[in-house]
């Protein structure tokens, strides 16, 4: 699409959510490869007002309709019982409405959605205690003000997304195949998935049998997912609401605490190097369970640290299926490199699995 083109497909968008002013300055912003996304300036008598206008790749995300009527579900619910203009208002990045009521436009040039510009920082990774703190307490946040939503009422976005009996019987089936003959190269890191495939349906079956509820889940709680202000180092909000979906309470502990506050990158080779950080871990647990303990119940608390271990030896089973049937999901930049993500995450699982009770002993310690 030409600059003039884009400015005048903006233009249009811009008209359908009644935005005052005349368009001065257009940016293409952000890293990700999925979604076009544009800071755009509008200029009128009160000043400059700036908006992320977001093109929707919707190959990738093939119902994208179902993703923002999950979205926008949950951006009523708590504009109905906060408020627009509450902090719980402003702790998630929900979308403009059009003049319709509508929160997204479907025109010929793409799927849109339209939200403020926030001028605030994000981090991949995080060393400070103030800020894993800070971004712990923002995800925990995130499910406290939620937790009086009914999950059951959101469509899945990914069906069985941490479903690890599904998963797993996927991952054999694949092993089984072999259509690439790669098992003989991994049969000690497939060994390790045939005995502990039990111990990793325990969250789903604590599920199933109605111990552990389903709750309004993140399902990306990446650290690169929380805006940071620059100066305070505090959350400002929370963003990326596209995997918005039923799951556990855990998963999105567990999701981050495996992605955050490992010593080392999900592909590292020495293993050596690989293991839970427990300052970072602490700091963030304290965040997040402080956030959300009035309506976690004790059940829900006791499964936080097995949900790290088990989101660990659910991304190891998809990185090293991947590499048995060809490195066809996660790009690589080498050969064996999901066979090196894989063993990465298998050695962070027996890692945890090793001081297992002291995550649980951190947990406990800022529940009770």
């Amino acid at each position: 699409m030409t600059e003039e083109n884009l400015n005048n497909c903006i233009s249009e968008i811009a008209s359908r959510y009644n935005i005052d002013g005349r368009i001065t300055a257009v940016k293409k912003i952000g890293s990700g490869h999925i979604n076009d996304t544009f800071k755009v300036d509008f200029a009128s008598g009160a000043g400059v007002n700036s908006y992320v206008f977001q093109r929707v790749n919707d190959f990738v995300f093939s119902n994208p309709e179902i993703i923002m009527n999950n979205i926008k579900k949950v951006s009523d619910y708590i504009s109905e019982k906060f408020g627009d203009d509450s902090p719980e208002a402003s702790m998630i990045l929900g979308f403009e409405n059009t003049s319709d009521g509508s929160n997204y436009v479907s025109a010929p040039e793409g799927f849109w959605r339209v939200s403020k510009y926030i001028d605030a920082g994000t981090y991949d990774m995080i060393t400070d205690g103030k800020v894993l703190y800070n971004t712990g307490f923002a995800f925990g946040r995130f499910q406290d003000i939620l937790s009086g939503f009914d999950a059951n009422t959101l469509e899945e976005t990914i069906p069985d997304f941490h479903n690890t009996k599904k998963r797993t019987e996927v991952f054999f089936s694949g092993v089984e195949k072999d259509e690439l003959g790669r098992c003989d190269s991994c049969r000690a890191e497939i060994d390790f998935f045939e005995k502990h495939r039990k111990d990793f349906s325990r969250l789903v079956e604590l599920h199933e049998c109605g111990i552990l509820p389903y709750r309004v889940t993140h399902n990306d709680t990446k650290f690169n997912n929380i805006l940071i202000d620059k100066v305070t180092g505090k959350p400002i909000c929370v963003l990326d609401l596209d995997t918005v979906m039923p799951g556990l309470a855990a998963y999105d502990f567990g999701d981050a605490v495996r992605g955050g506050t490992n010593n080392t990158a999900e592909d590292e080779t020495d293993l050596s190097k690989v293991g839970i950080n427990f300052e970072y871990y602490e700091q963030f647990t304290r965040g997040f369970i402080t956030a959300s303990k009035n309506f976690l119940t004790v059940s829900e608390k006791d499964s936080m640290a097995l949900a790290a271990v088990t989101i660990a030896y659910e991304l190891a089973s998809r990185f090293l299926l991947d590499y048995i049937t060809g490195d066809k999901y996660f790009r690589i930049s080498h050969e064996g490199h999901n066979l090196e993500r894989a063993r990465c995450q298998i050695r962070l699982c027996e890692n945890m699995l090793s001081c297992y009770d002291k995550m649980c002993g951190i947990v406990d310690k800022y529940y009770n």
